[in-house]
């Protein structure tokens, strides 16, 4: 798949980010709608970018949207969950996200978390009329299921996450050496 413009800036980003400590950086060529507020998120999206198509697709899918996406670690979260999307609300024509990622989690797994929760962040992006909590609840019953007593799935979303990691152990399996 060929690398995007919005890609190439996410890396540009991303590499900036990295030597800004945990504050979020916004960069001019560009401004990425993929944010991370923890420099591993950053090079861990940028080299799963480059090791998974379906990240790839992900990331350049928000690329193209209004939203945009902050990656952050919740320290806070039980064991049993890897991830969460939250919207945070909207704005000037952008929709905020804040994607959480459990940091107990690191590696393909971390990755395929990455994918399961940007899939989320796609749903959104493609559901234009999504700007607060009520909308979100919409969308949700509509195109996924409970998942807990304040939690919604998808089908899309669960899928990407497996895609993610089939993706990265086969990269593995052809390059032994890899970081991966």
């Amino acid at each position: 798949m060929v690398r995007t413009i919005a890609t190439l800036a996410f890396f540009l980003c991303a590499s900036m980010s990295a030597s800004a400590g945990d504050h979020v950086r916004h960069c001019d060529a560009g401004e990425p709608h993929i944010r991370a507020t923890a420099p591993v998120l950053a090079h861990a999206l940028a080299e799963g970018v480059l090791e998974s198509p379906t990240l790839e697709a992900l990331v350049e899918r928000i690329e193209a949207s209004d939203l945009l996406v902050y990656l952050t670690f919740d320290r806070a979260m039980m064991p049993s969950i890897a991830g969460h999307i939250t919207l945070m609300g909207s704005a000037g024509g952008r929709r905020y996200v804040r994607l959480s990622v459990n940091p107990r989690y690191d590696g393909r797994q971390r990755l395929a978390i990455l994918g399961h929760e940007l899939r989320h962040a796609v749903e959104l992006a493609d559901a234009e009329a999504v700007i607060d909590q009520p909308s979100l609840l919409s969308l949700y019953r509509r195109i996924g299921f409970r998942s807990g007593e304040r939690a919604f799935e998808s089908d899309a979303a669960i899928a990407a996450g497996r895609r993610v990691q089939d993706e990265l152990a086969r990269r593995q399996r052809a390059h032994p050496t890899g970081t991966h």
